[in-house]
């Protein structure tokens, strides 16, 4: 398991401390849940979505391991190289942005707002009168602006075609699909160099933009922290 700092944090240990308490208190054996208190489903629906982040980080980090993945000895009949690269991407990018998306749900049950999880959006959360000028609003905003960039290309990933890359994609697009069916091993060589070198690049600067996202979540969760426990307490 490829943990986040985001387990070690204090709200999520607070969150998942008081869902424990909950649990404490039913039968799971028989499979008999106790009714819940106000404490009870706010603690639970904090932690679904605390958890739902980590989780979105951890899975990137897997996805930029696993860029490195392709064997063509395991290949899936019809898996290229290119294939498997694109789908990786594929696959980062989309999970880029819905980290943004999960953590305008989680302020939107934290701060109790009530809206259904469909209107959670960029302007009905950052502006809403009771965290537009928070802590929390701030951080918000700085990861809406980081994680924007990457909103074209999923936009294009999720509703129009497959990833088309860049330069360096197209070169081993083109060399992928223009291999001959008795190549020369100084052809395979050069795919192999030249893939390796685009992940590896690809991985360094996707560890980096992903470092980056994390550290902004956890000021998001450094202000959210001290509001969950207000709000908890106040339903006592």
């Amino acid at each position: 398991m490829m943990k986040t700092k985001i387990l070690e944090h204090e709200v999520f240990v607070e969150a998942n401390h008081d869902v424990t308490k909950y649990l404490e208190k039913c039968d799971l054996k028989n499979k008999i849940m106790a009714s819940q208190s106000k404490v009870d489903t706010y603690a639970i629906e904090t932690f679904r979505y605390l958890m739902s982040i980590s989780k979105c980080i951890e899975q990137l980090n897997w996805a930029i391991e696993m860029l490195a993945g392709y064997r063509t000895s395991n290949e899936v009949p019809g898996l290229t190289r290119i294939d498997y690269i694109s789908y990786g991407l594929e696959n980062i990018y989309l999970r880029i942005t819905t980290v943004f998306d999960r953590c305008l749900r989680l302020v939107n049950v934290v701060y109790q707002l009530g809206l259904p999880e469909r209107e959670c959006k960029r302007t009905t959360i950052i502006k809403n009168i009771n965290v537009k000028n928070t802590n929390t609003g701030k951080s918000l905003k700085e990861l809406d602006s980081y994680v924007e960039r990457y909103q074209g290309i999923r936009n294009v990933i999720a509703h129009s075609m497959p990833y088309t890359g860049d330069e360096e994609f197209g070169t081993i697009e083109i060399l992928t699909l223009g291999k001959p069916e008795k190549s020369s091993k100084q052809y395979d060589a050069l795919l192999v160099r030249k893939t390796n070198e685009y992940i590896k690049t690809k991985k360094e600067n996707f560890k980096k933009e992903i470092e980056k996202i994390e550290k902004i979540v956890i000021n998001l969760f450094n202000a959210i922290g001290p509001e969950y426990t207000i709000r908890k307490n106040k339903m006592v």
